[in-house]
């Protein structure tokens, strides 16, 4: 499910959010080198940052009744830890196409350095996992589209649930914390092109690698060799945060991101089954010259198995209590929906 830009002047790209997170790990490498992994890193991620540029203007964030009122009430929404995610597919998928990557360049690697690079990238491909003590990230998820029978059954509580279409524009400002540690990123489905990235950034760095070798450089006997792994993570970062298997293509989903270190404060729980998820309760509240005023909500599409007379009367006593008169637009799902 997807989620929305934020403003021009108030983004970063999510190239530049992990650039940040690196430094929280002390290096030195030679400043020439550090240039050359830093372009090549910018040069592969400049597609995604161009992509996250253009959202569309509202985005819908499925949820059940409860889940509604809860955001209505406490104005914030959950952001789940990405290792721990609803289905074990979309938990493992990006991990697995790494690996497989990976492990097709590691039978036959032309020089001990590259070698060792390749088989550091295998070991910390799940960079965002469950295991992970590096670096957690926490996702909102928006879909494209507000009424569709898959969501319905998925995210709706089979139906009986709501999609709130919120403010593409507000919701980067609207998540709090600091400026550059969160981003609206556009979730990819095409297993070809997903392939094809993970393949051209492990065959970039090996290159990088081969070429400071050719010129004279032992990068495995200094920080250059980690210098390249650091940057090659990062960019590999991109496919596990925004590749899911092909099998979801009908969400069109937007994530809204945070990156926050594993022992941040404000960390809570909840039950899902048998499972514990991690969560951040981020405030949603609009910010406007710097003081937030209320959430970015354009409209509550109430699901197909509700009463919509009732449900939509209740919805609007609700709604009074927050927003001004009609300012949130107020419909029934139109979807064939068979419990």
């Amino acid at each position: 499910m997807p989620t929305t830009v934020g403003l021009a002047s108030s983004r970063a790209p999510v190239g530049e959010q992990l650039q940040l997170v690196a430094q929280w790990f002390a290096m030195t490498p030679d400043p020439n080198t550090a240039k050359e992994a830093d372009d090549l890193e910018q040069s592969l991620t400049s597609d995604f940052d161009a992509l996250d540029k253009n959202p569309p203007k509202i985005l819908f964030h499925y949820t059940t009744p409860d889940g509604l009122l809860g955001i209505l009430k406490t104005e914030k929404l959950w952001f789940s830890q990405t290792g721990f995610l609803n289905d074990s597919v979309e938990a493992t998928y990006a991990h697995s196409l790494i690996c497989t990557a990976i492990d097709e360049r590691l039978k036959s690697p032309p020089t001990p350095a590259v070698n060792e690079l390749l088989l550091r990238a295998r070991k910390s491909a799940d960079i965002f996992g469950a295991k992970s003590s590096a670096i957690s990230s926490y996702i909102a998820c928006f879909c494209e589209e507000g009424d569709l029978l898959s969501q319905w059954r998925g995210y709706g509580s089979s139906g009986v649930g709501f999609s709130i279409g919120m403010q593409a524009q507000h919701l980067e400002a609207s998540a709090h914390g600091d400026m550059k540690s969160r981003n609206l990123i556009k979730v990819i489905y095409n297993a070809q092109e997903q392939r094809d990235y993970i393949g051209q950034c492990l065959d970039k760095f090996c290159e990088l690698v081969l070429a400071w070798q050719e010129a004279g450089w032992e990068p495995e006997r200094n920080d250059d060799l980690e210098l390249a792994h650091r940057h090659l993570r990062l960019t590999l970062a991109q496919a596990y945060l925004r590749f899911k298997h092909p099998g979801f293509k009908e969400e069109q989903e937007w994530r809204l991101l945070l990156l926050k270190k594993p022992d941040s404060d404000g960390l809570s729980f909840r039950a899902a089954g048998a499972r514990l998820i991690p969560y951040l309760e981020i405030d949603m509240r609009k910010m406007e010259r710097g003081t937030r005023t209320s959430l970015p909500i354009a409209s509550i599409t109430c699901g197909p198995s509700l009463h919509p007379e009732l449900t939509i009367r209740a919805l609007d006593l609700r709604l009074s209590q927050t927003f001004p008169k009609g300012s949130v637009a107020l419909s029934s799902s139109t979807a064939p929906f068979r419990p």
